[in-house]
């Protein structure tokens, strides 16, 4: 593995921290009652929209790697292209 494409992993992975954290802290967020201080966390949502999140960092992984390696079929990542 090429110095680019540690790079373009890295990259991704930062990428999918990125966004985990943008997309969960809202969720969490909308559970804190700002009367009370009470937590009131739905954690079915929470985890939803955390595997979404890895789905997204894997994509982007895929992306970022097939860019420096100029591999198309990568390139185009978990979507397909679509």
């Amino acid at each position: 593995m090429t110095d680019a494409e540690k790079t373009a992993i890295i990259e991704g992975i930062k990428n999918g921290i990125r966004s985990l954290w943008f997309s969960v802290f809202p969720v969490i967020l909308m559970g804190i009652n700002t009367t009370t201080g009470e937590f009131n966390i739905d954690f079915k949502v929470v985890w939803a929209v955390v595997i979404v999140g890895i789905l997204t960092a894997i994509d982007g992984i895929m992306y970022e790697w097939g860019k420096v390696s100029k591999n198309d079929t990568i390139k185009k990542g978990l979507s397909f292209g679509v």
